[in-house]
């Protein structure tokens, strides 16, 4: 009984890899807002197809090729949604939740809103006072 032999998917991967950087780099210098057109080629070219090239390339035993084209194909599923997850209302920006991770050097300008504590905070003295 032969194999069935398939198609190179590589053709597929590097066309939509191709596409979907040089549509992100015109938004990148200006030519072009992020608008549907640079999104869906994100998300359909650039992930859906990346990823089903990856898939092809495990099947014809290409471990480099799919290595390659699931992983482009999943960041570029991940960056339209850090994009639209937010835009849709079901999170908040991702700037505006990982500042806590930042931590602010001691004596640093605390910005326009924020409070800075000042004094001791502790068991013995459960008063804090701060100031804007």
């Amino acid at each position: 009984m032969s194999e069935t032999k398939f198609a190179n998917p590589a053709t597929l991967g590097l066309m939509a890899f191709g596409m979907t950087t040089v549509l992100l780099n015109l938004h990148n210098s200006g030519l072009f807002p992020l608008g549907s057109m640079i999104l869906s080629m994100g998300l359909f070219f650039g992930g859906i197809a990346q990823v089903i090239a990856g898939i092809m390339e495990y099947r014809n035993s290409n471990m480099f090729g799919m290595t390659a084209f699931t992983a482009y194909g999943l960041f570029w599923l991940s960056l339209v949604s850090l994009i639209v997850i937010p835009e849709l209302g079901l999170a908040q920006p991702a700037g505006k939740t990982a500042t806590f991770l930042r931590r602010r050097r001691r004596g640093a300008p605390v910005a326009r809103g924020e409070c800075r504590v000042v004094g001791e905070c502790g068991a013995a003295n459960n008063h804090c006072s701060t100031t804007c």
